[in-house]
């Protein structure tokens, strides 16, 4: 019998941002109507959802077509003058199941998928991001008063609605093109080698500090931490090589980029599998069941789970007459 590993991992992205405005709750109505994307459309009758769930986990169990999702977000002036570009707002969607056409202020900034009405048809487009960039000097943006986001869908069959990511309003900033990944591969001793990548995919020089720490999580303490100034040309890319820590189970590794004109950063954290049940003992021991039968006039197969250090070797005594 081999033994049970539970393996744990954990693996999570976080953008800090100076102002960032959630979306947790939207008003949603079934059905379709184009007013629906109107501003002066009363929707306090509307049912309040939480996102990001489907809206079968929310009372509409086999419900398939359309649908819409109302969110109420006012625009701070200070969300554009803490930004160092200011020119471009960010609308982050997460995915949506399966067709959506986004409205602001009843101006409609973007789609995925086709609708059945549109022409080729019904087209899903559930497992992508939906994320759309509006200019901040568009007339239909209301800085420091409300905006109506309104967003129709469509489900062809299955779960349906914005069912993963957390919605979310912000500025696209330089720190946007910072993108960290990072690389894991199995040592001949057991141990996980990796390497991370900071890469800038925008068509600028990004300058800023690529900061790598490890913390013990079991005993609430950091085992290191280090900075390195880079400055990354377009496409240019940093590689990092952190040192597996032995004799440690719940390690966890936090990878960040902080630019340096506007101090935003982009972390990523990571926790390495690790193995939480003993290892096996070298000595021989045999881990099957203590009763074994069979029908009757049928032939006795009985596989004998054993561990322990190889080789092993087996002798039986005692057994019934006929075997």
């Amino acid at each position: 019998m081999k033994y049970l590993l539970t393996l744990i991992s954990i693996f999570c992205c976080t953008i800090l941002f100076a102002q960032n405005i959630e979306m947790p709750t939207a008003k949603f109505i079934t059905g379709d109507n184009a007013i629906y994307s109107y501003p002066s459309t009363d929707d306090n009758q509307w049912q309040e959802v939480k996102l990001p769930l489907s809206w079968e986990m929310q009372g509409l169990e086999k419900y398939d077509g359309y649908a819409w999702y109302r969110f109420h977000v006012i625009l701070p002036e200070s969300l554009k003058n803490n930004s160092l570009w200011k020119d471009s707002l960010r609308i982050y969607l997460g995915k949506i199941d399966d067709v959506s056409a986004v409205y602001f202020n009843a101006i409609k900034i973007g789609q995925a998928g086709s609708f059945p009405e549109d022409k080729g048809g019904y087209k899903t487009a559930w497992n992508t991001d939906q994320e759309y960039h509006v200019a901040t000097n568009s007339p239909f943006i209301k800085w420091k008063g409300e905006n109506i986001i309104s967003v129709k869908v469509y489900d062809g069959g299955g779960a349906g609605g914005m069912f993963s990511g957390q919605p979310y309003v912000n500025m696209l900033d330089l720190i946007d093109g910072i993108k960290i990944t990072t690389k894991n591969s199995a040592e001949k001793d057991g141990s996980t080698k990796t390497v991370v990548s900071f890469k800038n995919i925008f068509a600028t020089t990004i300058s800023g500090k690529c900061s790598i720490s490890c913390f013990d999580e079991e005993d609430q303490v950091e085992i290191s931490k280090s900075e390195t100034a880079v400055s990354l040309k377009k496409d240019d890319v940093k590689l990092f090589y952190p040192v597996a820590v032995k004799g440690k189970n719940h390690i966890t590794y936090t990878y960040s980029f902080i630019e340096n004109k506007t101090n935003k950063s982009v972390t990523i954290r990571s926790t390495p599998a690790y193995i939480l049940t003993p290892a096996p003992s070298a000595a021989p021991r045999i881990n099957g069941a203590k009763i074994f039968g069979v029908r009757p006039n049928s032939p006795v197969l009985c596989k004998i789970a054993a561990t322990g250090k190889a080789p092993l070797q087996y002798s039986v005594e005692g057994l019934p007459e006929g075997l």
